[in-house]
């Protein structure tokens, strides 16, 4: 496999991971009231605006969620190949 190859199955695993298992849980522990196991749950406030949307509503919760790990993803990978720097390249290595 030559390196093109290896970096975009890189790319992919951790779209795979992200955008399938990631984002599966925060729908699954986002949408179902059942999850609260007390007030310190961490997802509990999101939750209960969360479960209060209607399908549509919350499809477009989880949509944007979408986005922001898509959108996460580059900067980190354009941070790390150095076509982009979070703090407008005003730090020098």
């Amino acid at each position: 496999m030559n390196k093109i190859g290896k970096v975009e199955l890189v790319v992919t695993s951790l779209l795979s991971i992200l955008l399938d298992d990631t984002l599966e849980y925060y729908k699954t522990h986002l949408s179902d009231p059942s999850k609260s196991t007390n007030d310190n749950d961490p997802y509990a406030r999101a939750r209960s605006i969360i479960t209060k949307l209607s399908d549509k509503d919350q499809e477009k919760i989880f949509n944007f969620l979408r986005i922001v790990i898509v959108d996460t993803m580059s900067t980190i990978f354009g941070t790390i190949d150095g076509s982009c720097f979070p703090l407008n390249n005003m730090l020098i290595f």
